[in-house]
């Protein structure tokens, strides 16, 4: 409502002061920011939902493994396709990203600061330990995620 307000202020009154050209302009990006806190709203309701069912068949996940796999998950930058999540045998929580059977990263979160993470692309494979400070995903693994699923589609699991 409001960015359809905004944009006819604009479009049909060419005449107006350069103060309501501006509160037009205004309206408009707090239209644009209402639209992507939305979505990315859902967007995050939809990880931790997907993170809570994984966790509810596993009771013996750790308060600070739950804690740092939210933590990571709030990291992650919105243009990344949703991961899937698992408990592993140890009680950490696995997120992967799995485009194909030959393109895939997991990452492994077991509480103390440190991602384990393995990849495989194609023919290529890898795999470390970075430190994950809570707030910011490491370069490292974000090249990585990003790499392997660059454009891809999404089988399902």
């Amino acid at each position: 409502m409001i960015s359809m307000m905004a944009a006819s202020v604009v479009m049909y009154a060419p005449a107006v002061s350069s103060e309501s050209t501006d509160l037009a302009r205004t309206l408009e990006q707090v239209a644009q920011q209402r639209e992507t806190s939305v979505a990315l709203g859902a967007r995050l309701r939809a990880v931790e939902d997907a993170l809570a069912d994984a966790i509810a068949d596993s009771p013996g996940v750790e308060d600070r493994v739950r804690n740092e796999a939210s933590r990571l998950l709030l990291a992650l930058p919105s243009d990344l396709p949703l991961p899937e999540f698992a408990v592993e045998d140890d009680g950490a929580i696995a997120v992967e990203w799995l485009p194909s059977r030959s393109r895939m990263v997991s990452l492994s979160v077991h509480g103390r600061g440190r991602v384990a993470y393995a990849w495989l692309d194609g023919t290529d494979k890898g795999h470390g330990v970075a430190r994950f400070n809570g707030k910011e995903l490491p370069e490292v693994l974000l090249s990585v995620i990003r790499s392997v699923t660059d454009g891809s589609r999404f089988r399902a699991a």
